[in-house]
């Protein structure tokens, strides 16, 4: 009965921000959500070594080895524009227990080659919440995104790659299995 309670709970919460079928769809690994013209996949799963808080896992460590690392399967080799787009939504904040509003650089690695990174900008969309007002925890979600060319994923589909803070930055950012997305446009 309690499943029943809870799953009749997701299908109205998803009804009432106009979602339903993101709930149900979530748990199954490699198969994208259809948003209109738009595919959107979670990750397959997840790890960190970042310190755990309220679901979020925080990269803050001096030494910046702190990491999140996800994987995808079912990307797609072909799309409408050539394109994936890994999307970002990440928490940044200044310090420990810090203010919102703040913008950061990140590394963004292939987590088989780390070798191979790119430097990502999280934007913050809401820097007028900025420090030192006290946001009640308004303001910390930072975006960015990387267009990567459908030539260069595997014929698996598989993707893996890990986000670390960028030095000499010294942003605490906030990252979970649910903050990394991939989007298409479909063909």
């Amino acid at each position: 009965m309690l499943k029943r309670k809870r799953l009749t709970l997701m299908i109205l919460v998803g009804l009432i921000v106009g979602t339903v079928g993101i709930a149900i769809a979530v748990n199954t690994l490699g198969v994208p959500i259809e948003k209109g013209r738009v595919r959107l996949l979670k990750a397959d799963s997840f790890t960190s070594n970042g310190d755990l808080i309220s679901g979020w896992y925080w990269l803050r460590d001096p030494g910046y080895t702190h990491y999140g690392k996800w994987n995808f399967s079912g990307v797609p080799t072909l799309t409408l524009d050539g394109y994936i787009y890994i999307y970002f939504e990440c928490l940044v904040t200044n310090t420990y227990n810090g203010g919102s509003g703040y913008s950061t650089y990140v590394k963004v690695y292939n987590a088989s080659a780390p070798s191979h990174f790119t430097i990502l900008k999280l934007q913050n969309l809401h820097s007028e919440f900025r420090e030192p007002n006290n946001t009640e925890g308004w303001g910390y979600s930072s975006i960015g995104w990387i267009k990567v060319p459908t030539y260069l994923i595997p014929p698996t589909g598989i993707l893996s790659f890990g986000l670390m803070r960028y030095s000499p930055n010294t942003e605490h950012v906030a990252v979970n299995s649910d903050c990394v997305t991939i989007e298409w446009r479909v063909l």
